[in-house]
Protein backbone atom coordinates (compact mmCIF):
# COMPACT_ATOMS: atom_id res chain seq x y z
CA UNK A 1 0.00 0.00 0.00
CA UNK A 2 1.56 3.02 -0.83
CA UNK A 3 0.23 6.23 1.09
CA UNK A 4 1.10 8.84 -2.55
CA UNK A 5 0.34 6.37 -5.25
CA UNK A 6 2.24 3.71 -6.91
CA UNK A 7 5.89 4.43 -7.76
CA UNK A 8 4.72 3.26 -11.01
CA UNK A 9 2.49 6.06 -11.55
CA UNK A 10 4.80 8.69 -12.73
CA UNK A 11 5.94 6.54 -15.38
CA UNK A 12 2.38 4.90 -16.55
CA UNK A 13 1.79 6.73 -19.68
CA UNK A 14 5.90 6.50 -20.85
CA UNK A 15 5.97 3.02 -20.43
CA UNK A 16 2.58 2.21 -21.75
CA UNK A 17 3.29 1.59 -25.30
CA UNK A 18 6.60 -0.62 -24.58
CA UNK A 19 5.09 -3.06 -21.75
CA UNK A 20 3.35 -5.93 -23.69
CA UNK A 21 1.35 -7.47 -20.61
CA UNK A 22 0.95 -6.90 -17.03
CA UNK A 23 0.24 -8.84 -13.61
CA UNK A 24 -3.24 -9.30 -14.35
CA UNK A 25 -2.84 -10.12 -17.72
CA UNK A 26 0.17 -12.46 -17.23
CA UNK A 27 -1.76 -15.52 -15.86
CA UNK A 28 -3.52 -17.96 -18.50
CA UNK A 29 -0.96 -16.92 -21.28
CA UNK A 30 1.00 -19.74 -22.98
CA UNK A 31 4.36 -21.75 -22.06
CA UNK A 32 7.03 -19.69 -23.01
CA UNK A 33 5.39 -16.72 -24.78
CA UNK A 34 7.11 -13.23 -24.97
CA UNK A 35 6.90 -10.27 -22.99
CA UNK A 36 7.60 -7.02 -21.52
CA UNK A 37 6.66 -6.11 -18.00
CA UNK A 38 7.55 -3.77 -15.68
CA UNK A 39 7.41 -3.44 -12.07
CA UNK A 40 9.11 -2.65 -8.44
CA UNK A 41 11.39 -4.84 -6.87
CA UNK A 42 9.93 -6.61 -3.78
CA UNK A 43 11.73 -9.66 -2.40
CA UNK A 44 14.42 -11.22 -3.98
CA UNK A 45 15.81 -15.30 -3.41
CA UNK A 46 18.98 -15.58 -4.17
CA UNK A 47 19.80 -19.57 -4.85
CA UNK A 48 23.05 -21.74 -6.59
CA UNK A 49 21.81 -23.61 -9.22
CA UNK A 50 23.31 -27.53 -9.93
CA UNK A 51 25.89 -25.67 -11.41
CA UNK A 52 27.51 -23.81 -8.65
CA UNK A 53 25.99 -20.49 -10.00
CA UNK A 54 23.90 -17.62 -8.47
CA UNK A 55 20.86 -17.20 -9.90
CA UNK A 56 17.74 -15.30 -8.21
CA UNK A 57 13.68 -15.47 -8.13
CA UNK A 58 12.24 -12.07 -7.89
CA UNK A 59 9.01 -10.94 -6.94
CA UNK A 60 8.12 -7.83 -8.71
CA UNK A 61 5.03 -5.33 -8.49
CA UNK A 62 3.01 -3.46 -11.04
CA UNK A 63 -0.55 -1.10 -10.64
CA UNK A 64 -2.64 -4.51 -10.04
CA UNK A 65 -0.73 -7.20 -8.20
CA UNK A 66 2.54 -8.89 -8.17
CA UNK A 67 4.21 -11.89 -10.11
CA UNK A 68 7.34 -13.75 -9.85
CA UNK A 69 10.69 -13.63 -12.34
CA UNK A 70 13.35 -16.15 -12.66
CA UNK A 71 16.57 -15.31 -13.25
CA UNK A 72 18.80 -17.63 -14.22
CA UNK A 73 22.43 -17.56 -13.95
CA UNK A 74 23.79 -15.95 -17.28
CA UNK A 75 21.28 -13.09 -17.00
CA UNK A 76 21.65 -12.87 -13.44
CA UNK A 77 25.34 -12.32 -13.48
CA UNK A 78 24.47 -9.64 -16.23
CA UNK A 79 21.98 -7.81 -14.45
CA UNK A 80 22.64 -8.29 -10.89
CA UNK A 81 23.26 -4.26 -9.76
CA UNK A 82 19.82 -3.64 -11.09
CA UNK A 83 18.47 -5.72 -8.93
CA UNK A 84 18.00 -3.73 -6.03
CA UNK A 85 14.94 -3.87 -3.81
CA UNK A 86 12.38 -0.83 -4.92
CA UNK A 87 13.91 -0.12 -8.11
CA UNK A 88 11.76 0.01 -11.21
CA UNK A 89 13.08 -2.09 -13.61
CA UNK A 90 11.85 -3.44 -17.22
CA UNK A 91 11.84 -7.19 -17.81
CA UNK A 92 12.17 -8.53 -21.48
CA UNK A 93 11.19 -12.79 -20.88
CA UNK A 94 8.89 -15.82 -21.59
CA UNK A 95 6.40 -16.60 -19.55
CA UNK A 96 6.38 -20.14 -17.76
CA UNK A 97 3.38 -21.42 -17.51
CA UNK A 98 4.36 -24.94 -16.01
CA UNK A 99 2.42 -24.15 -12.85
CA UNK A 100 -0.73 -23.28 -13.60
CA UNK A 101 -2.45 -19.86 -11.86
CA UNK A 102 1.06 -18.84 -10.78
CA UNK A 103 2.41 -15.38 -12.93
CA UNK A 104 5.83 -16.38 -13.62
CA UNK A 105 8.15 -14.59 -16.11
CA UNK A 106 11.73 -16.18 -17.02
CA UNK A 107 13.86 -13.31 -17.62
CA UNK A 108 16.03 -12.75 -21.15
CA UNK A 109 17.12 -9.07 -20.58
CA UNK A 110 16.25 -6.51 -17.42
CA UNK A 111 16.71 -3.10 -18.15
CA UNK A 112 16.54 0.23 -15.62
CA UNK A 113 14.07 2.74 -17.18
CA UNK A 114 16.49 4.48 -18.44
CA UNK A 115 17.80 1.57 -20.61
CA UNK A 116 14.16 0.49 -21.97
CA UNK A 117 13.41 4.15 -22.94
CA UNK A 118 16.71 3.57 -24.99
CA UNK A 119 16.75 -0.32 -26.14
CA UNK A 120 12.99 -1.33 -26.79
CA UNK A 121 11.68 1.84 -28.26
CA UNK A 122 11.25 2.95 -31.94
CA UNK A 123 9.59 6.24 -31.72
CA UNK A 124 8.97 9.25 -29.40
CA UNK A 125 5.33 10.65 -29.12
CA UNK A 126 4.61 14.24 -28.26
CA UNK A 127 1.27 15.52 -28.16
CA UNK A 128 1.38 19.02 -28.73
CA UNK A 129 -1.48 21.34 -28.05
CA UNK A 130 -1.44 24.19 -30.49
CA UNK A 131 -3.50 26.85 -28.51
CA UNK A 132 -0.29 26.86 -26.20
CA UNK A 133 2.95 26.30 -28.61
CA UNK A 134 4.45 28.59 -30.58
CA UNK A 135 7.30 30.04 -32.09
CA UNK A 136 8.79 29.92 -28.83
CA UNK A 137 8.35 26.70 -27.60
CA UNK A 138 9.58 25.25 -31.07
CA UNK A 139 12.97 26.61 -30.80
CA UNK A 140 13.13 25.38 -27.00
CA UNK A 141 11.71 21.90 -28.51
CA UNK A 142 14.84 21.83 -31.18
CA UNK A 143 17.05 22.48 -28.60
CA UNK A 144 16.14 19.71 -26.23
CA UNK A 145 16.08 17.63 -29.34
CA UNK A 146 19.54 18.38 -30.61
CA UNK A 147 21.20 17.31 -27.71
CA UNK A 148 19.97 13.76 -28.03
CA UNK A 149 20.80 12.50 -31.04
CA UNK A 150 20.07 9.27 -32.28
CA UNK A 151 17.55 6.88 -34.48
CA UNK A 152 14.68 7.07 -32.54
CA UNK A 153 11.61 8.56 -34.75
CA UNK A 154 9.74 11.68 -33.39
CA UNK A 155 5.93 11.48 -34.26
CA UNK A 156 4.01 14.57 -33.79
CA UNK A 157 0.32 14.48 -32.86
CA UNK A 158 -1.09 18.17 -33.05
CA UNK A 159 -4.00 18.52 -30.52
CA UNK A 160 -6.67 21.20 -30.41
CA UNK A 161 -9.54 21.86 -27.70
CA UNK A 162 -8.89 18.17 -26.86
CA UNK A 163 -9.62 16.62 -30.01
CA UNK A 164 -6.51 15.55 -31.93
CA UNK A 165 -5.92 17.17 -35.84
CA UNK A 166 -3.08 15.62 -37.51
CA UNK A 167 -0.09 13.20 -36.80
CA UNK A 168 3.12 14.36 -38.52
CA UNK A 169 6.88 12.63 -38.03
CA UNK A 170 9.91 14.93 -37.97
CA UNK A 171 11.89 14.26 -41.23
CA UNK A 172 15.45 15.84 -40.04
CA UNK A 173 15.83 15.11 -36.45
CA UNK A 174 15.86 11.50 -34.54
CA UNK A 175 16.42 11.17 -30.85
CA UNK A 176 18.38 8.46 -28.12
CA UNK A 177 15.34 8.77 -25.76
CA UNK A 178 15.90 8.81 -22.11
CA UNK A 179 14.32 9.80 -19.07
CA UNK A 180 16.60 12.93 -18.96
CA UNK A 181 15.29 14.32 -22.40
CA UNK A 182 11.31 12.78 -21.81
CA UNK A 183 11.71 15.37 -18.25
CA UNK A 184 12.93 18.31 -20.04
CA UNK A 185 10.23 17.77 -23.28
CA UNK A 186 7.75 18.22 -20.66
CA UNK A 187 8.90 21.16 -18.96
CA UNK A 188 8.11 22.96 -22.24
CA UNK A 189 5.15 24.57 -22.68
CA UNK A 190 2.34 23.37 -25.26
CA UNK A 191 3.86 19.63 -24.72
CA UNK A 192 0.81 17.98 -23.37
CA UNK A 193 2.04 14.37 -23.36
CA UNK A 194 5.37 12.20 -24.14
CA UNK A 195 5.09 8.73 -24.82
CA UNK A 196 7.44 5.99 -25.96
CA UNK A 197 6.13 3.18 -28.39
CA UNK A 198 8.24 0.34 -29.44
Amino acid sequence: FYFSGHPLDKYRTLLGRIISVDSLSLPGRSEREAVILAGLIGDQRVVIDRKGNAMSFVTMEDFYGSYEVIVFSSCYQKHRAKLLQDSIVVVKGKTSAKDRGDSKVIADEIYTLDEALRFLSRRVHLTLGSNRFGKDELERLREVVGRYPGERDIIFHWRENGTEHYTVQARNARVAPGLEMVEELKRIAGVEHVEISN
